[in-house]
């Protein structure tokens, strides 16, 4: 049997195997599955062979959603003086929302770490606030 490389094929359009996304010029939500590529349509998947040979050819363009962490996910969050990072488990609570909303929490560590110099020069006026 030959690889499946439908992950490869998401992961070079900028997105993983499940991850909702947008294309340009669609209010559609669309994902890539093991096997093929869909769009949400009256909460069914249904096949999106055309768009994807749009995306292939540079037609179209994926356009990312925000991440947004579900109960229990975890995410990282800059530390006092963004000089450190915290991680967290999302509770859908009122600090969780607030820092989302601000742009403070990321989700990976190397995201929250690659953040912090401009935070710092943003929330700070510079680097060598550290």
């Amino acid at each position: 049997m030959a690889k499946n490389y439908m992950a490869d094929v998401a992961r070079m359009l900028g997105v993983e195997l499940g991850e909702e996304f947008k294309i340009d010029g669609s209010n559609l939500i669309y994902k890539f599955f093991e096997n093929e590529l869909c769009f949400q349509c009256d909460g069914a998947w249904l096949r999106a062979d055309n768009i994807l040979i749009d995306l292939i050819k540079g037609d179209s363009k994926i356009v990312k959603l925000p991440w947004q962490p579900k109960k229990g996910d975890e995410y990282y969050y800059p530390g006092e003086g963004f000089n450190n990072i915290c991680r967290a488990l999302w509770g859908n609570t009122v600090f969780g929302f607030a820092y989302k909303e601000a742009g403070l929490i990321f989700k990976t560590y190397e995201e929250c770490e690659a953040a912090l110099p401009a935070l710092r020069k943003k929330h700070l006026g510079g680097d060598d606030n550290v």
